[in-house]
C-alpha cells in the first residue's frame, strides 16, 4: 500500500519532530552550529516577517524523511521581488 505523503509547513509546536531531521541534515553535511543557531533558526522559520519558512514531508502524518536511505532535507528562503 502507498504511504499518504503530504508537505506542509512544519508548525511551531513540532520541533521535537523535527530536531532530530535537522540534526541529521547538520550532520549529513558534516556542519557544526554556534550554540542557540538551532534555537534562532526555529525562531526564523515561524518569523511572519522573515522571508524564511519550513516545509516538512508528513508521511502517514509523521513529520519524517519522505523515503527511506533520503539523508537531506532542505532549509527554504522564500525569494520575493520588489518590482512587482
Amino acid at each position: 500500500m502507498a504511504a499518504n505523503v503530504v508537505i506542509r509547513p512544519v508548525g511551531r509546536d513540532e520541533r521535537a519532530a523535527w530536531e532530530p531531521l535537522w540534526n541529521g541534515y547538520l550532520a549529513f553535511y558534516e556542519a557544526t552550529l554556534a550554540p542557540g543557531a538551532s534555537d534562532v533558526a526555529w525562531e526564523r522559520f515561524h518569523d511572519s516577517d522573515e522571508p524564511m519558512f519550513l516545509l516538512g514531508a508528513y508521511v502517514d502524518g509523521r513529520l519524517r524523511l519522505p523515503e527511506p536511505g533520503l539523508k537531506r532535507i532542505w532549509p527554504v528562503r522564500a525569494v520575493t521581488s520588489q518590482f512587482v
